[in-house]
């Protein structure tokens, strides 16, 4: 893809308010979308989230008060929501799954020691005494993969919106009630996807680029 092309798909996307209800995404459109997800870059390349995908169901119309019942939630063809370890989860498994699967040769037990020295050392000092900052180190990860998401999604022909305001607690403990997530995970932020609704387009509205990046010598 060249720079211009790159260009015009951002020029191009939109947030979409209201989703055309009779648009499903096909389902190799969505594998390919769900795989760019996956490849989403992390810190120290930490295998710390996973996705929950919810196309329009029972299931998921049960979440829509969670939602407070947004347009595009209840709408979209389908709803992606992202889940991450809290910190107890990524310094008692994360860690270890991530090793095991980024070195998974047995001879490679000196590289495993240095990757989790690095780890610990980068982190435990900051986040032991205070998992909840350590909670938000793990969400930070997941805005990595949504922002994969949406370029994707875009790239695939697919209108989205990112949902951040809906009530996580609630999402969360309703997750683990019906066995969707375990109790050291947490639901971060969803990303709806479909085709919108026809409606006119605002401008696009950002800062000037001079006043947006400065390079510094």
């Amino acid at each position: 893809m060249s720079n211009c092309q790159i260009v015009k798909l951002m020029t191009n996307r939109y947030s979409a308010r209201v989703f055309d209800e009779t648009f499903q995404v096909p389902k190799s459109v969505l594998e390919s979308l769900l795989e760019s997800v996956r490849l989403s870059p992390s810190a120290y390349g930490a295998l710390n989230y996973r996705v929950l995908v919810f196309p329009r169901s029972k299931t998921r119309s049960e979440l829509n008060p969670i939602f407070g019942n947004q347009n595009n939630f209840v709408t979209a063809s389908e709803i992606i929501l992202f889940v991450a370890d809290r910190w107890s989860k990524v310094e008692s498994q994360t860690v270890d799954k991530t090793i095991d699967l980024m070195f998974p040769d047995s001879q490679d037990s000196f590289k495993k020691q240095i990757y989790a020295n690095n780890f610990h050392q980068r982190y435990d000092g900051l986040y032991k005494n205070n998992p909840q900052l350590g909670d938000e180190w793990s969400a930070k990860q997941v805005y990595i993969a949504l922002g994969v998401g949406l370029v994707a999604a875009e790239s695939l022909g697919l209108d989205s919106c990112p949902l951040g305001g809906f009530d996580e607690k609630a999402c969360t403990k309703w997750l683990q009630t019906k066995g969707l997530i375990a109790q050291d995970e947490m639901a971060v932020i969803a990303l709806a996807i479909g085709k919108a609704s026809p409606h006119p387009k605002k401008a696009k509205i950002r800062q000037p680029m001079a006043e947006f990046a400065k390079i510094i010598n």
